[in-house]
């Protein structure tokens, strides 16, 4: 072997364990990434992002209700420099925006909101068949059923009761329930064991 290819063998050697570093470093980041999304974690206290919930809560549920027929429920949703409310248009998101069915000082107080709550990590919210708010949590751009964690405010534990056919609890901090969706398999199998028991009583 002469003195090229031993350069040459170094090379590619180098290249070789430098292609693996890269790949060490960016699964070492997916991971750290995938650690946050599984805990509830938020630079703002806790009590106060529950009251944050509560207060928007109340702001949505105030808000004028669509048609059943659109199939699709209350909610909001950050794109961007744009917010989506409910059945409206899609609106410039900044603190003079008007809610459609909210007067301009409750307007202020939901856009306040929807800004701190940004900041902690919550992006929208949707409501849910048995009444719950899910609110997205440190929601990933290319993030799929299975990967989605979202936040649920409840008032007591036995506010949890319908929570489980579709959910599972990764996290709790006070009244704030964290939730990744159960597999397809698993939602199914939930929905035949109530209807079994639905047919005995």
């Amino acid at each position: 072997m002469d003195i090229t290819d031993f350069k040459l063998l170094e090379m590619i050697r180098f290249k070789i364990l430098l292609l693996l570093y890269i790949l060490f470093i960016v699964g070492s980041c997916n991971r750290g990434g995938n650690d946050v999304r599984n805990s509830i974690s938020l630079p703002d206290n806790v009590d106060t992002v529950q009251n944050a919930l509560f207060l928007i809560i109340k702001y949505l549920d105030s808000l004028p209700d669509i048609p059943k027929e659109k199939g699709i429920t209350t909610f909001y949703a950050i794109d961007g420099d744009y917010i989506h409310i409910n059945d409206f248009p899609k609106r410039k998101l900044n603190n003079t925006l008007m809610i459609p069915g909210l007067t301009s000082k409750t307007s202020r107080e939901f856009i306040k909101l929807v800004f701190f709550l940004k900041k902690n990590f919550i992006t929208s919210a949707s409501k849910s068949g048995f009444n719950y708010w899910y609110f997205d949590y440190r929601e990933l751009s290319y993030s799929n059923y299975e990967d989605s964690r979202d936040i649920i405010l409840i008032r007591n534990i036995s506010d949890t009761v319908g929570l489980y056919v579709e959910n599972k609890i990764i996290d709790q901090k006070k009244n704030l329930l964290l939730v990744a969706p159960k597999t397809r398999e698993e939602v199914l199998k939930n929905y035949n064991e109530i209807k079994i028991k639905n047919k005995q009583n």
